[in-house]
């Protein structure tokens, strides 16, 4: 599995954390999964931000309701040589999850490509086609 070190931004809050990069979670637009622990250090949770709404997502463990923030937060990708621009996301909480994971649609405006998931072997797509990026460590919350 491929994990990056993400930037949360959302106000004036911000927390760097892993997240896992997920190509089987997909997006209409930029969104990442936030564990209901790391929302509360948002200041997104238990009490939600104006225009929360619930969504209904299709997971590998069924449907699930989650917690839909729309453009609450910006994301950039801290990778250990640069950083990625700064991207909009919609937040989505998950009192189930406890790791963050990224959009599909997120992996693109990041410019992540994926070379060897099961290694944890990922690159930019900018970079030299023979470079090959590691994976974080998870972090669980």
């Amino acid at each position: 599995m491929v994990r990056v070190k993400v930037l949360i931004k959302a106000g004036e809050r911000e927390l760097e954390t892993a997240a896992l990069v997920n190509t089987g979670y997909g997006s209409d637009e930029p969104e990442i999964v936030v564990p209901a622990r790391l929302a509360e250090k948002l200041g997104m949770w238990p009490e939600f931000p104006k225009g929360t709404k619930v969504e209904v997502y299709s997971s590998i463990g069924g449907v699930v309701s989650l917690y839909l923030v729309p453009r609450a937060a910006s994301v950039i990708l801290k990778a250990r040589d640069r950083d990625t621009k700064s991207v909009p996301v919609h937040v989505v909480i998950s009192d189930k999850e406890n790791e963050v994971l990224l959009s599909d649609k997120l992996l693109d405006a990041l410019n992540i490509e994926l070379k060897r998931p099961g290694a944890g072997i990922w690159k930019f797509l900018d970079d030299p086609p023979d470079r090959e990026r590691v994976s974080e460590s998870p972090e669980y919350w």
